[in-house]
């Protein structure tokens, strides 16, 4: 019984190895996204109806405030803001208005 297992065992875990060398070989360098900027990042706050909805975008270093979430399919950014250099008074803007499909 033994021997049957080994003779099943060992071509099974030459074929896991082969196959783990083989990956390791085909995948060359780092990954990196395309492009310079960082994917967005965002948060929920609340529960419910009062539910809103964050959206901070790295490489434009803004953060998006999106207004409670109830009601509409569609949620138009209230305001944003521009985050500067570190210290600096950060400033809150309307967001521009959006596109009605």
């Amino acid at each position: 019984m033994l021997r049957a297992m080994k003779q099943t065992l060992l071509p099974l875990l030459l074929a896991v190895a082969m196959g783990l060398a083989v990956g390791w070989w085909a995948h060359g360098g780092s990954v990196h996204a395309a492009g310079a900027s960082a994917p967005a990042e965002f948060m929920l706050n609340g529960s419910g109806p009062a539910t809103t909805l964050s959206v901070y975008y790295p490489g434009e270093r803004t953060l998006y405030l999106y207004p409670a979430m109830a009601g509409s399919s569609n949620i138009a950014c209230t305001y944003r803001f521009k985050i500067g250099e570190e210290g600096q008074a950060i400033e809150r803007e309307n967001c521009p208005a959006g596109k009605l499909y």
